[in-house]
C-alpha cells in the first residue's frame, strides 16, 4: 500500500494535474472527441488525422502503409517526409483500431501535450532532489505545467499540428546529458539519452534545429566560460555517445529526406520562404492573448502575434517570470546555464530581421533607412538549416528553460512558507490556476466540425469510380478538406499530399483542375474547351467524380458551370458541390491542345507576368507544336525566357517568343521568366487606377498579348551524329515553297556534352548542281544563348528563315543544316555517308520550288 501511494504521489499526481490542464487549455474539445477536429479549420489536423488513417487502412487492407498509393492516381508516390516521422502518425494509427479518425487524432494530440509535461516533471524532479519532498513536488509540478501549457505550443495545436508539440522526450535527454556532466558514468545513461534522441527525431522533424541546435550552442558556451570543469573527456565521449546512437537510429528514416534536401528535391513542408512571417515579434514575448476574456491585453498584442498566433505566440507569462527572477536572484549557481538557453532562444525565435508591433523596425542611418537584423540571420541560410520556416518555435526550448528556472524559483518559495504541507498545497494550486489562465491563448479553444455527406459513404461502396478531382487545386484549405473526404469514400485522388503541396505534377493537377471548372481554352483557337472536350481530358486520366469546393471557388455561378459540364450535381450544399463525369469520346481531344495558366500570373485587364509564371497544357498524341507567345515587354525588363518542362527552350526576340515541342504526349509546362519593375498597377498601360492599386505596387515584367500554337505537320524525328556530341533529333521541312516567301525550317538540337566554343547553325538552300541559293545563318537565340553556355544534355528548337528570290527558278532543291565555329568557320564534323556529309553538312531532304 506504501509503494502505491508512493507510486501515485510521484505519477500519479503529475499525471492528474497535467491531464486536467489539458482539458482546460482545449475546451471545449474534450466534450466531442468524434465530431470536432482540433484547430482552425484552415490548420493542419486533417493532414495529421488522414495520416494516421492511411497507416490503418493500409494495414487492415494489406497495403503498403509508406506509400501513398491513393494519393497521385493513377501513380501513388513515396514520401520522405512521412517516412521520417512515423511516431507523428503510428500511434494515431494504432489509436484507428479502437476509435474513428477524428477522435483518434485529437486523443493523440491530447496525450502528446500531457507527455510534455510528465517528462519535464521528471526532469524537473531530478534537479530539486536536494529538497524536502513536498518542495521537490512543487517545483516539479509547476515546471511541468509550463512546458505543457507554454502559449507557443497553444499556438501550434490552433491549427492542429502535432510534430512541433512532440517535444516529451527533449527533457530526457537533458537528463541524461546533465547527469553525465555531473560524473555519473552508468552506460544506461547513454543509451537511454541516445533512444529519447531517436524518439525526438522521428516525432518532430525539425527538432535539431529548434531544440538540439540551441541546446548545444548555448549550453556548449555556458560550460565552455562559466563550468568548464565539467566538461571532461570522458563526459563529452558519453555526450557523443547519445549523439552516436540517436543518429544512428534516426539515418535510416532521415536517408531519403537528406537525399532530398541535398540534391535541391527539396519537399515543400521544409522549404516555405515566409521566415520573416514566421518569426516572433519582439513584443511577443510581453504579449499575453488578446483572445480570451479573462486576460488583460495591451493594445500591443493584437498587432504582436494576431497576426500569427499559429507560430509567433511567445509570451513568457506573469508568474513564469516572477518565479524564474526568484530562481536567478536566490539560485544563482543553479540559473545560469537555463537562463543562458532562455535568452538565447527568445533571441533565436526573432528570426533574422527585428520585428517590433507587427512591423519590421527601421532604423535611418545617413539619410538610409534600414531594416535591423539578428544575430539569427548569421544561421538561417546555412545548408541544413535553412529548411526551418518557422524561427518562432525556438520558444519551445525556452519553455523548457523557463520551466526548470520556475521549479527552482518554487522550491525557493514553498521552503519559506509557514505551515509548509498545506500552504505548499495551496502554493501550488493558486499558481497552477494563474499560470494557466496567463498562458491561455483562445477560451473557447480554437476546433472546427468534421462533417462528411453522405454521398462520400455511397462512394465508398461503388467499385466503378476510379479517381477523385477537388477543385481548386491552388486553395491550401480545399485540399486538406480533400484528406478529410478520403477517410470515408477511400477512393484514389488526383492530388493529395502528406505535407503541405502535393508532390505530383502541377500541370496536371492544374490542368485537370481548371478544365473541371471551365476555365481551360484550346491552345490552337484560343475558344474556351468544350464540355466534350473537358469531359473526354478528365476520363482519359480517371477522373470520375468532381468535387467542387464552393467558398474558394468564390463564383455564384460555379454550380451552373458544374451542371453544364457534367450534368446536375449528385450533392450539394453551402459548402461543397459533386459532380460524376459522363463517359466521353476521346477523339474529343485530337483536334485540341487544352491549356490553363499557372496561379502566379497578376491578373488585371490582362495577365501579367511576374518574375515566373507558368502556361501549361496537354498533348494527347505525339505530335509537334509550335508555341508562339506574344508579350509586350515593359522597359528595362530585358529578355524573357522561357523553359519547357524545366529545361531552357527559348528567349524572346522583341516582343515575341517561340518555342517548339516534339514528340511527348501528356502534360507539360512551359514556364516564363523575367527580372520584374516594382511599380502600381495604375502605371501599367490598360490597367485602372484606383485608390488601392496605386497603395500597393507589384512586381512585373510583361503582359501577355496572345498564346497560340499550331500543330507542325511536316515534322520528322531524326538521329544524325555531329561533332562535340552535337546530336540533330528532329526537323520541319516543308515539301512545297512559293518563291518569292520566306521559307521556316525548325531544327530541334541535343548536346550530349558542354561545347567548348561558340558555334552557329545554318540552314542552306541549294540546286541540283550544288550553288547556294539562299541561306540563314545565326547563333541560338539570334545570340542570346550561345552555346558555350549549354549544360550538357541541352535541348534546343529553332527556326531558320531563308529568303526565297521572286526569280527562282521552279524545281526541287536540297536543304542542309550544320554548325560551324564562329571565329574560323569550321563545321562540325558529321558522323554517316549520308549526303554532304563529309563536308560538315547535313542533308534535311528536298524541296520543290514553285
Amino acid at each position: 500500500m506504501a509503494a502505491l501511494r508512493k507510486f501515485a504521489w510521484r505519477y500519479g499526481l503529475p499525471l492528474l494535474l497535467y491531464s486536467a490542464a489539458v482539458c482546460f487549455i482545449t475546451y471545449p474539445l474534450i466534450t466531442d472527441l468524434n465530431g470536432w477536429l482540433a484547430g482552425a479549420s484552415y490548420g493542419d489536423a486533417y493532414e495529421y488525422a488522414r495520416a494516421g488513417w492511411w497507416a490503418h487502412y493500409a494495414l487492415r487492407n494489406g497495403l503498403n502503409p509508406f506509400y501513398q498509393s491513393l494519393f497521385g492516381y493513377p501513380d501513388g508516390f513515396f514520401s520522405a517526409a512521412q517516412w521520417s516521422q512515423p511516431l507523428i502518425y503510428w500511434p494515431t494509427a494504432l489509436l484507428n483500431f479502437f476509435l474513428p479518425p477524428a477522435a483518434a487524432y485529437n486523443l493523440y494530440l491530447l496525450i502528446i501535450l500531457v507527455l510534455n509535461g510528465m517528462a519535464m516533471h521528471s526532469l524537473c524532479w531530478w534537479l530539486l532532489r536536494e529538497h524536502k519532498p513536498y518542495v521537490r513536488q512543487g517545483g516539479a509540478l509547476l515546471g511541468g505545467l509550463i512546458l505543457t501549457a507554454y502559449p507557443t505550443f497553444q499556438g501550434n495545436i490552433s491549427i492542429g499540428m502535432l510534430n512541433p508539440i512532440a517535444v516529451y522526450t527533449v527533457p530526457i535527454v537533458v537528463l541524461c546529458a546533465l547527469r553525465i556532466l555531473e560524473g555519473e558514468r552508468a552506460r544506461s545513461l547513454v543509451i537511454t539519452g541516445g533512444v529519447a534522441l531517436w524518439l525526438l527525431l522521428i516525432a518532430n522533424l525539425t527538432a535539431f534545429i529548434y531544440s538540439l541546435m540551441p541546446l548545444a550552442l548555448f549550453g556548449g558556451a555556458y560550460f565552455l566560460l562559466c563550468e568548464r570543469h565539467w566538461l571532461t573527456r570522458r563526459a563529452l565521449l558519453m555526450l557523443f555517445g547519445i549523439l552516436a546512437i540517436g543518429g544512428a537510429l534516426s539515418l535510416p528514416f532521415y536517408i531519403p529526406l537528406l537525399s532530398e534536401i541535398a540534391t535541391q528535391r527539396t519537399p515543400f513542408v521544409l522549404f516555405d520562404g515566409s521566415k520573416l512571417h514566421h518569426s516572433a515579434d519582439l513584443l511577443a514575448l510581453i504579449a499575453p492573448s488578446p483572445f480570451t476574456t479573462w486576460t488583460f491585453a495591451p493594445d500591443y498584442s493584437r498587432a504582436a502575434i494576431g497576426s500569427n498566433s499559429m507560430e509567433g505566440t511567445a509570451y513568457v507569462g506573469v508568474v513564469t517570470v516572477i518565479l524564474s527572477l526568484i530562481a536567478v536572484a536566490r539560485r544563482a549557481e543553479r540559473s545560469g546555464l537555463w537562463l543562458t538557453l532562455a535568452l538565447g532562444c527568445m533571441l533565436f525565435s526573432l528570426g533574422g530581421l527585428l520585428k517590433i508591433n507587427g512591423d519590421l523596425a527601421a532604423v535611418n542611418i545617413a539619410g538610409f533607412e534600414t531594416y535591423i537584423p539578428m544575430p539569427y540571420a548569421l544561421l538561417q541560410e546555412l545548408p541544413f538549416i535553412n529548411v526551418a520556416r518557422t524561427p518562432g518555435r525556438f520558444n519551445a526550448t525556452t519553455a523548457l528553460a523557463l520551466g526548470i528556472l520556475a521549479a527552482y524559483g518554487t522550491a525557493w518559495l514553498l521552503e519559506r512558507l509557514p505551515r509548509p504541507r498545506l500552504s505548499a498545497l495551496l502554493a501550488i494550486g493558486a499558481l497552477s490556476a494563474l499560470i494557466l489562465l496567463d498562458y491561455q491563448l483562445f477560451f473557447p479553444f480554437m476546433r472546427h466540425p468534421a462533417p462528411l455527406p453522405a454521398y462520400l459513404s455511397q462512394l465508398a461502396e461503388r467499385d466503378d469510380v476510379r479517381a477523385v478531382l477537388d477543385v481548386p487545386y491552388d486553395d491550401y484549405v480545399a485540399q486538406k478538406i480533400a484528406l478529410w473526404h478520403q477517410v470515408t469514400h477511400r477512393k484514389p485522388m488526383i492530388g493529395g499530399h502528406v505535407w503541405r503541396r502535393p508532390p505530383i505534377p502541377l500541370e496536371k493537377f492544374a490542368l485537370l483542375s481548371d478544365a473541371a471548372r471551365g476555365r481551360a481554352f484550346d491552345l490552337i483557337s484560343g475558344a474556351p474547351l468544350s464540355a466534350e472536350a473537358v469531359r473526354a481530358l478528365l476520363r482519359a486520366h480517371g477522373v470520375d467524380v468532381v468535387t467542387y469546393h464552393l467558398l474558394p471557388m468564390d463564383d455564384p455561378e460555379s454550380v451552373r458551370i458544374g451542371t453544364a459540364l457534367f450534368g446536375a450535381p449528385r450533392h450539394v450544399d453551402q459548402h461543397l458541390a459533386f459532380f460524376e463525369v459522363p463517359a466521353a469520346d476521346l477523339q474529343a481531344l485530337s483536334g485540341v491542345v487544352p491549356a490553363t495558366f499557372g496561379e502566379t500570373w497578376w491578373r488585371g485587364e490582362r495577365l501579367w507576368l511576374p518574375e515566373r509564371a507558368e502556361l501549361y497544357f496537354y498533348i494527347h498524341d505525339d505530335s509537334a507544336l509550335h508555341l508562339r507567345l506574344s508579350l509586350d515587354v515593359l522597359p528595362y525588363v530585358g529578355t524573357v525566357q522561357a523553359l519547357l518542362d524545366g529545361e531552357k527552350r527559348a528567349l524572346s526576340q522583341g516582343d515575341q517568343l517561340d518555342l517548339w515541342h516534339f514528340g511527348a504526349h501528356g502534360f507539360h509546362a512551359v514556364s516564363l521568366q523575367a527580372d520584374c519593375v516594382r511599380l502600381p498597377p495604375c502605371l501599367l498601360p490598360d490597367e485602372p487606377c484606383s485608390e488601392a492599386a496605386q497603395r500597393k505596387p507589384i512586381c512585373v515584367s510583361a503582359a501577355l498579348q496572345r498564346a497560340r500554337a499550331e500543330r507542325v505537320q511536316a515534322w520528322q524525328a531524326a538521329q544524325v551524329q555531329l561533332g562535340s556530341g552535337m546530336q540533330l533529333i528532329g526537323f520541319s521541312l516543308p515539301e512545297t515553297a512559293q518563291r518569292g516567301t520566306r521559307l521556316s525550317v525548325a531544327t530541334a538540337w541535343r548536346a550530349a556534352e558542354r561545347l567548348n566554343a561558340d558555334y552557329h547553325q545554318f540552314v542552306h538552300l541549294l540546286n541540283a548542281q550544288g550553288t547556294l541559293i539562299a541561306q540563314d545563318d545565326f547563333p541560338p537565340a539570334r545570340g542570346a544563348f550561345p552555346t558555350s553556355q549549354w549544360p550538357a544534355g541541352q535541348t534546343w528548337a529553332e527556326a531558320a528563315y531563308l529568303e526565297l528570290p521572286d526569280d527562282l527558278p521552279e524545281g526541287t532543291y536540297r536543304v542542309f543544316t550544320g554548325w560551324y565555329r564562329w571565329f574560323d568557320g569550321a563545321r562540325l564534323p558529321v558522323a554517316g555517308d549520308r549526303l554532304g556529309a563529309r563536308d560538315g553538312l547535313v542533308y534535311l531532304g528536298e524541296i520543290r520550288v514553285r
